[in-house]
């Protein structure tokens, strides 16, 4: 029966995609359809504000489907408030939420939900930076930041999770709706993570591919999908840093033992400033023993973190074990 299946929300922010919407829908849905013995499910695509036809075509899309919904924002007001949109709309006991560009397959929606079910968890996570994971095609300079600012916010937890950024995952609704969280930009996706681990959430991950498509040719698009922006990427890079000292706020220690040129700095700022030699040495020893005490706090964190990374590693492992036998 009908009321058998659980109902999954899949929510799906846009913010200029009229040129992916369709193929990219139609590929999702057709993946959907072998899921239906187990599940239900709606779609709840939300237009961000999009500059070009995104929130027709989504419309004329919805129009032509079953189960389908589409959301309008007046304006772009960012991930977050897609997200929250989305939720908002969603009617399922489980909610999926996805990058419509499709940068992770549509098979984690199933993988997703399988380890949010199977552990009971309130949030099951895609997770690149997991062992078994793994990050392609994506430029070097979006790779690294992310890699860095999910270490950073990893180490923030302890180890216990080690991709907190990426959007792709699966909620339990009613855990989902007990969690308040004011962010309305890329930082929601972490603070999220640090809701749910502030009440004390299950929280579990599943290594995931995470590889950017290429862009629609010219022909088959309108408005190719267009990729974060400089000044969003230092902005987002600001929200993780506070991120991480406000759940830990020990973190502040390490902030400067990750600065490497701090010593060089006081010292060329103590030679334009001309102070006595007394001055100069405290100063400089004073730097010093931040440095040295900051990196060796890092080094105590690094350290959880490695030990729980491979105590979660060890427990995947028994736990893939003991499925093995059980088949």
């Amino acid at each position: 029966m009908e009321s058998d299946r659980p109902l999954v929300s899949l929510v799906v922010p846009a913010f200029d995609e009229a040129g992916i919407i369709e193929r990219n829908l139609d590929e999702l849905l057709n993946y959907l359809a072998g899921l239906q013995a187990a599940y239900r499910f709606e779609l709840v695509l939300v237009d961000d504000g999009s500059s070009d036809q995104t929130g027709t075509v989504a419309d004329a899309f919805a129009a032509a489907r079953s189960g389908v919904h589409v959301c309008h924002h007046g304006r772009n007001r960012g991930l977050g408030a897609a997200l929250k949109t989305g939720f908002a709309r969603a009617a399922g006991d489980y909610i999926v939420s996805l990058d419509l560009d499709l940068s992770y397959e549509p098979a984690y929606v199933a993988a997703l939900l399988d380890a949010l079910v199977g552990q009971q968890a309130a949030i099951a996570l895609a997770s690149p930076y997991l062992k078994g994971g793994s990050v392609r095609n994506v430029p070097w300079t979006r790779r690294q930041l992310s890699a860095w600012a999910n270490h950073y916010l990893s180490v923030a937890t302890g180890g216990t999770v080690a991709t907190l950024t990426g959007m792709v995952r699966a909620y339990d609704a009613r855990a989902l709706r007990t969690l308040d969280v004011a962010a309305d930009g890329m930082d929601f996706n972490h603070e999220l993570v640090f809701a749910a681990l502030r009440r004390g959430m299950r929280v579990v991950e599943i290594p995931a591919r995470l590889e950017w498509r290429s862009a629609p040719q010219p022909e088959s698009a309108a408005t190719p999908p267009k990729r974060r922006s400089s000044m969003r990427i230092l902005k987002h890079a600001w929200s993780v840093l506070g991120s991480g000292l406000r759940y830990r706020p020990s973190m502040l220690f390490v902030i400067p033992g990750l600065i490497p040129g701090l010593l060089p700095f006081v010292l060329m700022l103590l030679l334009l400033l001309r102070p006595s030699r007394a001055v100069v040495v405290d100063t400089t020893l004073a730097t010093m023993a931040v440095q040295g005490l900051s990196l060796a706090f890092l080094a105590i964190l690094t350290g959880t973190y490695i030990r729980q990374l491979r105590s979660l590693a060890r427990r995947s492992s028994l736990q893939d074990q003991g499925t093995r036998s059980r088949a």
